[in-house]
């Protein structure tokens, strides 16, 4: 709340300070200074360009200064958020060395058949801030870091490889349901993407049954695949399975749709 305050100070200060200084209000104050009751309908309009051209340069003004202080507040919650993670270098490193010696982790770098996509590359850093597994979820013993994602090539399938900590528990040491759902949900939505329309769409429904018990504190690997497109639907399955492959945890099937209009922004 203090923080949001001092924001809309900032922001008043800065927008008055600005409008002092430019040429727009000098010349208002010159026209009311010499301008008397037998101002000449000529002036009076000039007046009205004065003001129209004030009030829009105002008006951008505070839109370039709102838009600026609302990033900054922005990746300042990012960072505290990241910064209360409770993870330290060390622990993020090792996580990564464990991520890159998983052998479906290099088999999917090394075969021509797949690529490599950043997670949330896509986000901006509100969107980041505001995102349930970008930042919500991430953390020693939650998410420590993001998942590792692959692509084949003709993007109907999709891997990744993400680490589920002991804080992500519905009964103890197991990892929770809604966690599986939430996880079966996304790497849905990584593979109905590429076969919408504007790239973009919604959860329909979402199936899902649960096989086996998913242990916390250990890597496991999500998978999806195109079942088949039909215009603005698109219909795709999902699980999670161990490293090996011997064992699924999870799957879900899903229908995704596209908005019949593209969406600002998305």
């Amino acid at each position: 709340m203090f923080r949001l305050l001092r924001q809309r100070s900032t922001f008043e200060t800065a927008a008055k300070s600005i409008y002092r200084q430019s040429p727009w209000s000098n010349g208002i104050r010159q026209q009311r200074l010499f301008s008397s009751s037998s101002t000449s309908q000529s002036s009076f309009s000039f007046s009205k360009k004065y003001i129209s051209t004030t009030l829009g340069c105002c008006i951008l003004t505070g839109v370039a200064v709102y838009t600026t202080m609302s990033t900054q507040h922005a990746t300042e919650l990012f960072e505290q958020k990241q910064a209360l993670q409770g993870a330290f270098d060390e622990h993020i490193e090792q996580a990564k060395a464990e991520r890159d010696a998983l052998d479906v982790v290099k088999a999917a770098r090394e075969s021509p058949d797949y690529f490599e996509v950043e997670v949330y590359g896509q986000l901006d850093i509100k969107a980041k801030a505001q995102s349930l597994t970008a930042s919500t979820l991430r953390g020693k013993d939650k998410i420590i870091i993001p998942p590792v994602l692959f692509y084949y090539k003709d993007q109907t399938e999709v891997m990744a490889a993400v680490h589920l900590g002991k804080d992500l528990c519905g009964h103890a040491g197991i990892v929770h349901g809604g966690m599986c759902a939430t996880l079966l949900d996304e790497i849905l939505a990584c593979v109905a993407m590429p076969a919408l329309p504007n790239k973009i769409g919604f959860t329909a429904n979402l199936n899902i049954d649960y096989r086996k018990p998913l242990a916390a504190d250990q890597w496991v690997i999500l998978r999806g695949k195109l079942d088949r497109a039909e215009g603005r639907k698109a219909y795709v399955k999902a699980w999670i399975e161990s490293p090996d492959g011997k064992t699924k945890y999870s799957e879900a099937t899903s229908l995704y749709i596209s908005p019949k209009f593209p969406i600002a922004g998305a």
